[in-house]
């Protein structure tokens, strides 16, 4: 835990000196005794990383000036955190029957410690054979999907943007963040993610797809356009030049097929919204002169180059 605990102090100096005020509302740490007293209420037993975080601080009830997500340690008091949990973790259980075909992290019970507006990040707390226990991210009415190999790699990284000016502060004393920067210091603290994302879209794009017998209606296709839209997100996330050469090369291909267009439309607009997010000069390129240049292909493309060159002015 003494990586966790390092970062968290260089996140901590950073704040001092730029947002002394925030800095300040962090509450005293717990005790082991009372962490464990919380746990009992809340019925699962909860990771060491989670153990040290609140050791260390016991959150802050203070709003942060931050528009990047996840703020800059904008975390839960431990006693708000289980009151979330609890209730995050009833509707999971809930609704755990009849998720199909789910992802492990998707239905397990959830420790919510960080909220930004409507998102939280929370952390599985079930799976504890695990290597890493990843930190997830839960937008209003989604399923939770992997933010960060686990707590230290995440404080890591918001260390790192710090220390690069990857967060940086605005003329308005608003937190800011150059998404580019940001994705260098991803992938080297996280990597697996970005490495998983490339080699699933890989294998996606080694299969031609026949749009003339792929049902947008279909349970195959859409457990397909979820596995596209996935892959392709993480890439545009980490955007590493490996995952952007796969992303224009499915773009081109899948553009130019024929068959069913609804189909087509649905993966070819995961791929467009994902290069939109990318700093390679290529797919600005290829957005502005798409091969396919029906209504549909312009507007998805007009949005992603508008996110693109407002990515673009923050670098």
């Amino acid at each position: 835990m003494e990586i966790l605990i390092e970062a968290l102090e260089k996140i901590m100096n950073w704040l001092k000196k730029h947002q002394p005020e925030y800095a300040a509302s962090f509450l005293p740490g717990l005790t082991s005794s009372e962490i464990e007293a919380a746990e009992a209420e809340f019925g699962y037993k909860l990771p060491e990383e989670i153990y040290a975080l609140y050791q260390w601080r016991n959150g802050t009830e203070k709003d942060v000036k931050a528009v990047c997500f996840p703020p800059p340690l904008q975390i839960l008091p431990l006693s708000t955190a289980i009151e979330y949990s609890k209730g995050c973790t009833e509707h999971i259980l809930e609704d755990k029957n009849v998720l199909e075909e789910s992802k492990w992290y998707e239905t397990s019970p959830l420790f919510v410690f960080i909220q930004s507006n409507c998102d939280f990040c929370a952390v599985p707390i079930i799976d504890f054979h695990r290597e890493k226990i990843p930190v997830v991210v839960l937008g209003e009415g989604e399923l939770p999907s992997i933010l960060y190999t686990n707590l230290t790699d995440m404080m890591l990284t918001l260390a790192e943007c710090y220390e690069t000016n990857a967060y940086y502060l605005g003329e308005d004393g608003y937190i800011e963040e150059d998404e580019c920067k940001t994705a260098e210091v991803l992938r080297k603290y996280n990597n697996e993610l970005n490495e998983k994302a490339i080699s699933g879209f890989k294998s996606i794009l080694s299969n031609p797809l026949d749009f003339s017998t792929l049902d947008y209606e279909s349970s195959n296709f859409r457990k397909l356009s979820n596995n596209i839209n996935d892959f392709a997100s993480v890439i545009g996330r980490f955007k590493d030049p490996e995952g952007v050469n796969l992303l224009l090369e499915a773009l081109q291909t899948w553009s130019q097929a024929k068959g069913r267009y609804i189909s087509k439309n649905i993966v070819c607009s995961c791929v467009i919204r994902a290069l939109g997010e990318t700093c390679d000069d290529r797919a600005l390129q290829l957005l502005t002169n798409l091969p396919d240049n029906s209504p549909f292909f312009r507007e998805e493309a007009q949005a992603a180059l508008l996110r693109f060159r407002l990515m673009r002015r923050n670098m």
